[in-house]
C-alpha cells in the first residue's frame, strides 16, 4: 500500500540492498511529466545505486517472435 515509490525505497533500506533494479517503458516529455516516473522517483530518493531497465513494448516482442 501507498506511493510505490516510496514503498520500494523503504523496503531497499530495510532490507539492507546494495542495488535496486526497476524496469521503466521509456516514457518521456509531456506523459513522463503528468503520470510521473518511479524509476526516476525511486532514483531520485534511494541510497543505493538503481538500475534500470527498459521494458520492451509488446508489440516489439511479438515482431521479434515472429
Amino acid at each position: 500500500e501507498g506511493d510505490p515509490e516510496k514503498e520500494i525505497v523503504k523496503w531497499a533500506e530495510e532490507m539492507h540492498l546494495d542495488l535496486i533494479a526497476i524496469g521503466s517503458h521509456g516514457e518521456n516529455g509531456l506523459r513522463s511529466l503528468v503520470m510521473g516516473s518511479v524509476s526516476r522517483k525511486v532514483t531520485n530518493h534511494a541510497r543505493q545505486p538503481v538500475l534500470i531497465v527498459r521494458v520492451q513494448h509488446e508489440g516489439m516482442l511479438s515482431r521479434e517472435a515472429a
